[in-house]
């Protein structure tokens, strides 16, 4: 994902310099249609988060440091809630404004399809969100669960809450997403 971002930017500013450049002088969309956030509105900025490795942080120690913060969030962080975008820029901003690999995230707040990292009582999903400064989350992924009877055991559990109810089969879904 960090050769990805950095591919995808090094080829922005190499092919369209004067597209960016359009759009920190204007702050809007260019004559191609492309438009870059209000936070990247600063020249340089998109060389700037290339000239770092990109720090990697579980979810568990975002809350830790979160909680230790002394900022007073909207949202109360606490572990298996989702972050909010203020927790997310508060994280690249406690990093250095340097580019941060979230990883780890409790089982329950992705897609039944998210593999489980078998990781006793926290039960954590091998998946990651990218954090950027300004925005919070950039993009994410997850590595796939492949194994079948897990599968079933998850859509179970996500599409099948309300009890015996016979319009719910998880079988079909599974067929459907295999």
């Amino acid at each position: 994902m960090e050769s990805l971002f950095e591919t995808t930017t090094t080829a922005l500013l190499a092919r369209c310099p004067e597209d960016i450049n359009f759009s920190w002088a204007e702050g809007k969309r260019t004559k191609c249609g492309l438009f870059l956030p209000k936070v990247f509105s600063t020249p340089g900025i998109l060389e700037k988060l290339l000239q770092n490795k990109f720090i990697v942080m579980s979810y568990t120690e975002a809350i830790y440091v979160l909680k230790k913060s002394e900022c007073l969030f909207q949202y109360n962080p606490e572990w298996g809630c989702d972050l909010q975008t203020e927790h997310e820029k508060y994280l690249v901003k406690h990093c250095g404004e340097i580019p941060v690999f979230l990883i780890n995230y409790p089982l329950e707040l992705k897609p039944f399809y998210a593999q489980d990292n078998e990781d006793g009582p926290q039960q954590t999903a091998a998946a990651v969100d990218l954090l950027v400064p300004g925005i919070g989350e950039l993009f994410g992924g997850s590595l796939r669960e492949e194994r079948p009877y897990i599968l079933q055991q998850r859509l179970d559990i996500f599409f099948c809450l309300e009890g015996d109810d016979p319009s719910c089969d998880a079988r079909f879904l599974l067929l459907a997403f295999l």
